[in-house]
This record gives structure tokens, C-alpha cells and sequence, in this order.
């Protein structure tokens, strides 16, 4: 008789269909013999692998939509037999701990990001206050824990007493060669995800005028894309292009078609200063170099292999004057090409497994 699979109830409040780390971690938990339950607000079918339950709310946004889903949430893991409960960042803290505790099954904390001080709760005390006691009550009480790299795994150690394993957001070792397809222009300069405050996105537009040879193409949806299209637009900048969100596989294609990536973040949030986007790493396995902040993260990986151009802050002078600079030296553009395709090797998503598992066991 066959052992029976270990049972994991994963909770998160994305769009499963477009968060690709959530994707590759219910794939590789599932591959390596856990049956895998995944609760989220929406999704279309993207995997045969793993149960999806999608929890259909009525409010979209705001207080009331995070209190629906969580009331939502909690009646299904009621009646869910899983051994181990693990929740994606702390707005699906609550109801994971509480059932958990109710079960006596093992709890699993993911941070994909430094929640309570991301800007969209900074700038309501209130707000920030609510989840901030969420998170003394729960991270300290939880089994097991990890997050997206060293930095940040410090910082919510030393707030919260809890030690934090890291398993990084790198996409899986591609295995294709760039360049073979058209690209998308002679120097497109690509910013791919959310499409929110914070992103460095209305600073890359108002360089533009200054970059009259290139062509910046913002690939994704989010809460400030209206204003900026209508700063676009407004002003008249015609080298400014903006694509709907892409599913992961589409996006790969349009990566690999550009000249160079942008990955530019308001430092001066805590929650951006300890980040490690996952467009980091797609840019990588692309083999274009980017652009990022001079931050902690960024600056340990810059030294071990060099991919991108560190900037110290947003001013259009600094984002207008790296990229010229990086134009008009192709030399250096070949040996940051040339270093993406040696770390592409190290940082992709295989190597990241094992670390994986050994949380969960």
C-alpha cells in the first residue's frame, strides 16, 4: 500500500493566474509528493498538478474586500484536512493561524514582501496599525518560515524574534538562447509588473523626453496606470508604450526582446528597500541587464555576478544619465550581457527547490 500524500492548504489573496512564485511552489510541492489545496480570490486553469479554489467575493477592493475573503477563507479551511496550513504575506494570516490552532496541524509563514511597511499601508496609520498587530500576534507563533532573500529574512527577524529561512523569486532555468526573436526596437527599455506607486514608473516616463533614441514599453496593470497613460498622453511623450499584463509565458517572449530592463523602487520605503523583485531574475534568464536600486540585495548579487547598473535614487538626472551612459559604452553592455548568462545558471528555480522542501518537511 502507498504511503498516503501529506496534505498542504495554501492561502493567498493574489490573482494565481499571473503570480508566477506561487505557481512554481505549488508545482514543486506537488512534484516532490504533497498533495497541494491553493485558496485565492480568482484564477483561470493554469494547473492540472494541484486543487485550485477559487473564493469568489463580492467586494474587489479595499477593507471590505480583504474582510469578505478572509470570512470567506476561513469557512472553507474548516473543512479542509491538511496537515501543514501555509499563508502568502499577512492578509491571509488570521484565518490560517486560527484554524491551525483549532486542528493542532503545522503552520507556514511565506513573506513574498515586508507587508506592513509597503506604501499602500504606510500611508494609512490606521490601517498600518490593524496589521501591524496581526503580525505580532501571528509571525511569532507560526512553525516554519521563509521569504525572498537574506536582507529581508534579518529585518523581520530581528522585529519579530522568528528566524526566516529564504527561498529566492527566480524563474526557472530557461534553457533558450535570447536573440532570436525580433525585438521589440532597436533599444526598447522594458518595466514589467505591477503598475503601482513606488515603481520609479512616473520618473522613467518623464526621462524618456531625454531618451528620444528609446522606446520605455510598462508591461502590466495596477492602481496608477490610468494617470500615467494620461501623463503620456498630456505631455505629449511618443517613445512611452503600454502593454496589458501578460501570462508568464507570453511575457518570457517579450523579455527576451528587449534591450534592457528596469527594476527601480522608492527606497526610502522599507518594504521596497528590502525587495528582490522576481523581474530581477527574469531579466537575467532573459540575458539583458537592468537598471535597480543600490539596495542590500541588489548590491550582494551585483558583486557576485555584475547584471545591472545600481542607481542610488529615483532623480530623472541619475535614471537619464545610467542609461546614456550605458548606450554609449557597448563594451560594458557586452560584459553585463556576458555576466547574466553565468548567473542565469546559478539563480533559476531548480536550485531554489530543495530549500523549499526543506521548510515543509
Amino acid at each position: 500500500m502507498s504511503k498516503k500524500k501529506e496534505h498542504i492548504s495554501i492561502s493567498a489573496f493574489s490573482d494565481i493566474s499571473y503570480d508566477q512564485r506561487m505557481q512554481r511552489i505549488c508545482d514543486a510541492l506537488s512534484a516532490h509528493g504533497y498533495a497541494v489545496s491553493l485558496y485565492c480570490r480568482y484564477t483561470r486553469s493554469i494547473s492540472d498538478n494541484y486543487a485550485i479554489h477559487p473564493i469568489p467575493c463580492y467586494f474587489k477592493k479595499g477593507i471590505l474586500a480583504y474582510a469578505e475573503f478572509n470570512i470567506r477563507l476561513f469557512l472553507k479551511l474548516l473543512s479542509t484536512r491538511a496537515d501543514i496550513f501555509s499563508f502568502v504575506d499577512l492578509d491571509t494570516a488570521l484565518p490560517n493561524w486560527i484554524i491551525s490552532r483549532l486542528k493542532h496541524k503545522k503552520l507556514v509563514y511565506d513573506a513574498h514582501e515586508y507587508y506592513v511597511e509597503s506604501p499602500e499601508i504606510t500611508s494609512r496609520p490606521l490601517v498600518q496599525w490593524i496589521w501591524q498587530g496581526i503580525a505580532r500576534l501571528v509571525i511569532p507563533r507560526v512553525d516554519n518560515a521563509y521569504t525572498v532573500n537574506i536582507p529581508l529574512a534579518k529585518e523581520l527577524k530581528r522585529r519579530y524574534k522568528k528566524s526566516f529561512d529564504v527561498v529566492k523569486n527566480v524563474p526557472y532555468n530557461l534553457l533558450v538562447e535570447p536573440g532570436v526573436a525580433e525585438p521589440l526596437s532597436d533599444y526598447s527599455i522594458l518595466y514589467q509588473g505591477v503598475v503601482n506607486v513606488g515603481r520609479g514608473l512616473e520618473e522613467m516616463i518623464c526621462a524618456m523626453p531625454s531618451l528620444s533614441w528609446a522606446k520605455l514599453i510598462i508591461v502590466g496593470d495596477g492602481d496608477i496606470k490610468s494617470h500615467l497613460q494620461k501623463k503620456v498622453l498630456d505631455e505629449n511623450i511618443v517613445n512611452v508604450q503600454f502593454l496589458e499584463k501578460r501570462n508568464p509565458e507570453v511575457l518570457r517572449t517579450i523579455t527576451r526582446q528587449a534591450w534592457l530592463g528596469i527594476n527601480l523602487l522608492d527606497i526610502s520605503n522599507q518594504n521596497y528597500y528590502y525587495s528582490l523583485a522576481n523581474k530581477y531574475f527574469d531579466y537575467m534568464q532573459a540575458h539583458i541587464p537592468c537598471i535597480s536600486m543600490n539596495t542590500p540585495a541588489y548590491k550582494a548579487l551585483n558583486k557576485e555576478y555584475r547584471t545591472s547598473i545600481l542607481v542610488d535614487d529615483l532623480q530623472v538626472s541619475t535614471i537619464v544619465n545610467a542609461i546614456e551612459n550605458l548606450k554609449s559604452d557597448p563594451l560594458l553592455y557586452d560584459q553585463l550581457r556576458s555576466e547574466t548568462k553565468k548567473a542565469a545558471e546559478v539563480y533559476h528555480w531548480e536550485n531554489e527547490i530543495p530549500k523549499l522542501l526543506s521548510i515543509y518537511r
